[in-house]
């Protein structure tokens, strides 16, 4: 259960905080068929700035570029997450809209740059190991200058950055979070 969850109290110790979730959106059948394939995460909603001041390892280093950035200091209401554990099949050494291509957005979507920058920080302070080494992911936010943020992890590091659209590079891919069950 450990590589297909993190749980509330796990999220409460590593953020110091109390942590009121809502009620998981995903039906029991969907959280059986996804344990081998998915993470479920309680996204707290907190700001790319305050997991970074609270992401106790250093591991994001030199990334002042954000703090200029609008998507830096965005919050959402707490929620569950259902993320896949892989780089999706196919998406790497791709442009954007080759990769957009692979996703199917009735049952899933890309994570922002704000969810996915969670899951990797609270899995590397909990797990004490970084989630899609090796890789860097093209989340579905855009920086002010219109590039798509990415955000890998590269020798234990989780760093922060922006490619063009149509960059296709050996290590740079995508992955889905899935859509809550109707």
């Amino acid at each position: 259960m450990q590589d297909s969850m993190i749980g509330v109290d796990e999220i409460e110790k590593l953020y110091k905080q109390r942590v009121r979730m809502p009620d998981i959106p995903f039906k029991e059948e969907t959280l059986r068929a996804c344990s081998s394939t998915h993470i479920l995460v309680p996204d707290i909603g907190t700001s790319v700035l305050d997991i970074r001041r609270n992401s106790g390892r250093g591991c994001l280093f030199d990334q002042c570029w954000t703090e200029r950035e609008p998507f830096a200091t965005a919050v959402n209401h707490p929620t569950w997450r259902l993320f896949s554990k892989r780089v999706l099949r196919g998406s790497l050494n791709k442009g954007w809209r080759d990769q957009f291509n692979l996703v199917d957005f009735e049952r899933e979507d890309l994570p922002k740059a704000r969810e996915l920058l969670f899951l990797l920080t609270a899995w590397a302070g909990l797990r004490q190991q970084p989630l899609y080494e090796g890789f860097f992911l093209r989340s579905g936010t855009y920086d002010v200058s219109g590039h798509w943020v990415c955000i890998g992890c590269l020798r234990g590091s989780i760093i922060m950055g922006s490619f063009h659209s149509d960059t296709a590079d050996y290590n740079i891919g995508i992955t889905t979070v899935r859509n809550p069950d109707q």
